[in-house]
């Protein structure tokens, strides 16, 4: 390969992963994955990426029910009281 083919390749394949929410540490072994044998690695890693995504979103909306749970609660016990 080429040179300039090499740098083309690492630009696409930032614009690729632009939008993934890795850290820059994790952009460097997606990197390395690529590198040492191509999308297999890079899909697992994905793949646990998404699911630390999803269990920080399920954690988030837990929270959100209980402070939805409590203004209820406080509605509820003042009499009906809104806001």
């Amino acid at each position: 390969m080429a040179g300039g083919d090499k740098t083309e390749t690492n630009e696409a394949e930032t614009r690729e992963t632009a939008g993934l929410g890795l850290t820059a540490e994790e952009g460097r072994s997606f990197a390395r994955l690529a590198e040492n044998g191509g999308r297999g690695g890079q899909a697992a890693m994905l793949r646990a990426k998404r699911r630390a995504l999803l269990d920080e979103i399920h954690e988030r909306q837990r929270i959100i029910d209980n402070i939805d749970c409590l203004i209820w609660r406080w509605q509820r016990d003042e009499g009906g009281n809104k806001r």
